[in-house]
């Protein structure tokens, strides 16, 4: 006879499973290699980061997050100003720190990567929190404004 899970085990069972989705990700790290012509900004140490990029039509720009193993926060994208008419997202990924592979609990990199659709000015805000917890303020925030012209 099956018994039914409980919604704590159906829970516990979706966390598992997006935490093994996520360290999977690990070697991805070709997937969004820098390539010439990328623009790459990294964040997320400071409880409130805020910073701004001209680039031209059809660049790729790479946003790399600081996160921590083990402490169930993970950074979300949320939606910004007129993002999706400028910007197309190409993916995310989580890429370990250099010298940390082995390292349980050790700091990584969260990757996400757009392309310039066309010129424009777009606002990306990503914030740093548990999933799981609602109403809680969250523990990061960064704020990338996003200016695409011709030069």
């Amino acid at each position: 006879m099956i018994t039914p899970l409980s919604p704590r085990r159906i829970v516990l069972a979706a966390l598992a499973a997006a935490t093994l989705t996520a360290f999977a990700c690990v070697s991805d790290r070709d997937r969004f290699a820098n390539k010439q012509g990328d623009v790459v900004l990294t964040g997320g140490k400071a409880s409130q980061e805020e910073a701004s990029a001209t680039i031209d039509p059809s660049t790729t720009i790479i946003v790399r997050l600081a996160s921590q193993s083990g402490t169930g926060y993970s950074w979300r994208l949320v939606t910004g100003t007129n993002e999706w008419s400028v910007l197309s997202f190409r993916g995310k990924a989580t890429e370990r720190e250099p010298g940390t592979a082995n390292l349980p609990g050790g700091p990584f990199q969260e990757v996400f990567s757009f392309r310039a659709n066309r010129t424009g000015e777009a606002t990306l805000e990503f914030v740093n929190e548990r999933p799981w917890e609602t109403g809680v303020a969250p523990a990061n925030r960064y704020i990338l404004h996003v200016k695409v012209q011709n030069r």
